[in-house]
């Protein structure tokens, strides 16, 4: 009896092991076509051991995940490359040694062996292969070092003790952040944003950090700017502004690893790893001639591992500068752009200002601007998605006519830019040319209207609230209006004034050579500047626009007021004055 029990359970685990290994053999065909569609080289995988191998783990590849695999498979051998990104699920693994990848190779690959994954456990398989990690796609553009050839970029690793972090961020956290549009900040110090405005006082919890950042760079900082950053949050590639601050700016980065990544103007970029509780100092050519930017990645990949982001808190430490700023970089320096006084007046034609440096900009650039705005941004296309159907639509200064596609809304765009409406006409929009100072629009026709990135450019107050009476007009009796500006309180750009110049760096391929007016050449020999006029506005200004813009009895009422992508928005609806 008892050898007929173990006759079965012998023929039951065989069973078992059968059905296991039909079932991985899906499983890994499942996973190498996934490969085959997402990646490109002509020989995938091979049957010769190698020390590189694909590694399919049939999980959301989270840091969990991660530490699991991590656990086993190093259980075989000293592991040199191993790389599970969250969202993808396969992965790369290299050994150090040929040996290690063969031992791994054929023990991972055995029906029943099972790893304890959080949601349910279940096989990992190996394939050898003949590419190197560094070919995949789903790494590139990830890899970072900690000695990036980024003149005036220093890091200090560990600068403050893990318990000196905590108590950063928590105090950080007991406070109140503002969101922006893709994270949420907190300002200390000097407000360089709002004019005639008081200091923010510096919390009193910040002086260890300051007292030892002024004995080891002989500064002290009296502007901070607390940034959190949750996985997969970004900065755009962006320059401080070199007159609102002095030379050395300082980065800390608190409880999590992260990377930055800087870009020179003639084209090369490198990836800076930040550990936790390390600083990066930026002087020199790193602060005043090199992008920086955040990416929006889940993930990093530091000495061929991955590297999984988790909440951080990124504290930046400036100095404000009191002086003209005189560094050796003048193409790129604020400094040359000269104060504009603009007289306020009645008179609502053109100024020499508006034709040289948004009309004929705005021509010049059409083809460029366009090539780098084809997606709609979520909100403005929210709201307009929110409409009944067959809704009449005016798109006031329509651009290239990215909010102009077809669906049920009956949408129509304008634009002062024969330029851009050439190419709004190429894609079959209806549009025609006018100015959004008189719109050559029948009153109360439009059900909806939107006016995005359009009254910054307007150089008066006067015209900036006839352009909303114009939308006022044109709207139907509780018709709906979202109109988008430029915020000087964005973080992307620092602006000293609220009138000035914003450059536009045109690759020479879109250029027109046979006209006449050319740009001024950039730091990079295959673009030239073209200047584009923007007044940006104050957090409130466009809301008090909006109540001034009155006419025949109606006025806006406002539905909401935000902030998105750098620009203050408001929603209006026209209603009856009763005043």
């Amino acid at each position: 009896m008892n050898l007929l029990k173990i006759a079965r359970n012998i023929m039951n685990t065989k069973k078992k092991e059968a059905t296991a290994l039909k079932g991985l053999m899906k499983k890994m065909q499942k996973g190498k076509d996934h490969i085959m569609k997402n990646e490109n080289f002509s020989q995938y995988f091979q049957d010769e051991p190698s020390a590189d191998m694909f590694l399919l783990h049939y999980s959301d590849g989270q840091e969990r995940d991660f530490s699991i695999i991590k656990s086993h498979l190093s259980s075989y051998g000293e592991i040199k490359n191993l790389v599970v990104i969250p969202g993808i699920n396969y992965g790369f693994l290299t050994y150090s040694s040929i040996d290690s990848a063969i031992s791994a190779y054929n023990s991972v690959n055995m029906p029943l062996n099972l790893l304890q994954f959080p949601s349910k456990p279940h096989q990992i398989s190996l394939i050898y292969t003949p590419i190197n990690v560094r070919e995949l796609k789903i790494v590139q553009g990830c890899w970072c070092s900690l000695n990036v050839p980024v003149p005036g970029l220093n890091l200090e690793q560990e600068f403050i003790t893990p318990e000196e972090e905590d108590f950063l961020a928590n105090h950080i956290d007991e406070l109140s952040w503002s969101p922006l549009t893709n994270r949420r900040v907190q300002q200390f110090g000097h407000d360089f944003l709002q004019e005639n405005q008081p200091d923010i006082a510096i919390p009193e919890f910040f002086n260890f950090i300051l007292d030892r950042l002024e004995n080891e760079l002989g500064i002290r900082f009296d502007q901070i700017t607390a940034t959190e950053y949750i996985p997969g949050d970004f900065i755009a590639p962006h320059l401080d502004a070199h007159s609102s601050f002095e030379d050395t700016i300082v980065c800390l980065s608190l409880n999590s690893p992260s990377s930055m990544n800087f870009r020179h103007p003639e084209g090369s970029e490198f990836n800076q790893f930040l550990p936790p509780r390390s600083i990066l100092a930026l002087t020199d050519e790193a602060r005043y001639l090199w992008k920086h930017s955040v990416w929006n990645r889940k993930y990093d990949i530091f000495e061929g591992i991955s590297i999984h982001r988790r909440r951080r808190i990124s504290l930046t430490f400036r100095k404000v500068r009191n002086v003209r700023c005189e560094c050796n970089f003048p193409s790129v320096c604020d400094r040359n752009e000269e104060k504009l006084i603009i007289e306020e007046t009645k008179d609502l034609n053109p100024t020499s200002l508006e034709k040289d440096f948004v009309f004929d900009t705005y021509d010049k650039i059409a083809s460029h601007f366009s090539h780098t705005r084809y997606k709609p941004w979520p909100k403005v296309d929210e709201f307009l998605k929110d409409q009944e159907p067959f809704s009449l639509i005016l798109d006031i200064g329509c651009g290239n006519g990215k909010y102009l596609y077809d669906d049920p809304l009956c949408r129509i765009g304008t634009d002062r830019s024969f330029k851009m409406l050439e190419i709004c006409a190429e894609r079959g929009f209806s549009v025609f040319n006018a100015d959004c100072l008189n719109v050559p629009i029948r009153s109360n026709s439009v059900d909806v209207a939107i006016e995005i990135a359009v009254i910054h450019h307007l150089s008066t107050s006067s015209k900036r609230i006839q352009a909303m009476k114009e939308i006022l007009r044109v709207l139907v009796p509780n018709g709906q209006a979202l109109i988008y500006v430029w915020a000087r309180e964005q973080t992307e750009r620092a602006f000293t004034d609220q009138d000035c110049f914003v450059p536009w760096h045109l690759n020479k391929v879109y250029e027109n050579e046979e006209e006449d007016t050319k740009g001024e050449q950039s730091n990079d020999p295959d673009k030239v500047v073209y200047k584009r006029f923007y007044h940006v506005f104050k957090q409130g200004e466009l809301e008090s626009l909006a109540k001034e813009a009155k006419i025949d009895g109606w006025k806006f009422e406002i539905m909401k007021h935000y902030y998105d992508r750098s620009n203050w928005c408001v929603r209006l609806k026209k209603v009856k004055d009763e005043e």
